[in-house]
This record gives C-alpha cells, structure tokens and sequence, in this order.
C-alpha cells in the first residue's frame, strides 16, 4: 500500500494560513498604536507617559517581528515538507531533516514547534492550528516513520542485490 503523500500533497496548514497570519500582524500593530494613542491620551505628554509607550510600541514591534520571522504555511509530499515563509519564500526539506516535534493547546488552538535542520543550520517555526481529529505533531510523525521504513527497505533490497556468492574454492570445498 501507498502512503498517501506520494501521490498528492497533504495540506497540514490551511492555503489562507499566512492570509490569516498576515491580518494578525496587522491587528497586533493596530492595538499597539491604540494602546499607546490611549496611554498619551490619558496621562499627557510627560516623560512617564513617553517611556510607557516607547515600551508598548517595543512590545508590539518585537512580536510582530516574531510571528513575521516564525510563521510557516506547511504541507507534505512524497518524503518532502514544504514551507512557505511570510516573505513568499518556498524552502522544501526532506523530511527526515526534522528533529523535534512539540505540540501543545494554547487557547484552544494547537500550537506546534517544529525544528529542523537544513544546510547545517539549525531553524524552527510554529504552527497554529485548530482542534482537530489529526494535528500537525501526528501527522508529521507518521510521515517521519513512513520514510524510515522506505529508507530501511531500500537498505535491505540493495543489501541483497549486492550479495556476492562465496569463492568457487570454498564452494568446491
């Protein structure tokens, strides 16, 4: 039987995902500028007032620039995980350059970190994904141990093609 990403590609993120991600940001940058509009609203122009909102504006651009740099719409085909970066950026990885997998429940949404390792560096991204029968965290280990098996089958086909009969002395023998 056939793995079932072979053939077609296994969507682990929706195709609106960094749509979504994108308005996010937006959002995120639409509440730090109310929030800092608010703040020199509410206490005038002091230096208190300043210095509060000069941290409120860090915060937001710091987690801006956080879910910009981390965000990854993700997807699976034939041994392969298939990123796509905010910036529009496709980098394909094979999937045994994966080396952890954590998943956990933050609101009611499934956040999973993925690390890998491409071109002798070390990256990580994370997912957001709703509650659902299959997450992201078993779907990619399946995958991984599908792969594994491939690998160990190819191993022992060439193994066996490459068996040598003993000398024609030993045989004689």
């Amino acid at each position: 039987m056939e793995h079932y990403t072979k053939k077609k590609r296994v969507y682990i993120t929706s195709k609106s995902y960094l749509k979504r991600m994108k308005n996010f940001c937006l959002l995120l940058a639409a509440l730090s500028a109310m929030s800092c509009g608010l703040v020199l609203f509410g206490m005038g122009v002091t230096f208190t007032s300043l210095g509060v909102i000069a941290g409120i504006g860090l915060v937001g651009l710091l987690l801006i620039q956080f879910f910009w740099k981390n965000a990854r719409a993700i997807s699976l085909k034939a041994g392969n995980i298939i990123m796509k970066t905010m910036g529009d950026h496709n980098i394909v990885a094979p999937i045994g350059s994966i080396r952890e997998i954590k998943s956990s429940v933050f609101f009611g949404l499934h956040l999973t970190r993925i690390r890998y390792k491409i071109d002798g560096g070390l990256s990580h991204f994370f997912v957001f994904t709703k509650p659902q029968e299959c997450t992201p965290e078993k779907v990619i280990k399946d995958e991984i141990a599908e792969s594994r098996r491939k690998k160990s089958e190819s191993k022992e086909r060439k193994k066996e093609a490459n068996h040598k009969p003993d000398s024609v002395l030993t045989q004689i023998a």
